[in-house]
């Protein structure tokens, strides 16, 4: 979504964005969570656009996330009356 909104926001010919994530323990790093990502922009862009558009893959708010680590906290709530 970040990357579309971008290219859109550029005026840039992007006619599609694949991406595909996978996950895997490692053990032996710390954090041992490893996410894999790839990244296919279709569309006549330059050399230039491509990389830009894969820096702001690298800033976008769920990968900040994932980088920075996250806690969750289980919330339970009343059922409704």
């Amino acid at each position: 979504m970040t990357l579309r909104h971008y290219a859109d926001s550029k005026g840039w010919p992007v006619t599609r964005i694949l991406t595909a994530v996978s996950h895997r323990k490692d053990k032996s790093t710390s954090p041992t969570d490893v996410f894999s990502r790839q990244v296919s922009i279709d569309g006549a862009i330059t050399q230039e656009q491509r990389t830009q558009l894969l820096g702001v893959a690298q800033r976008c708010p769920v990968h900040r996330t994932l980088e920075s680590g996250v806690r969750f906290e289980a919330v339970e709530s009343e059922p409704p009356a």
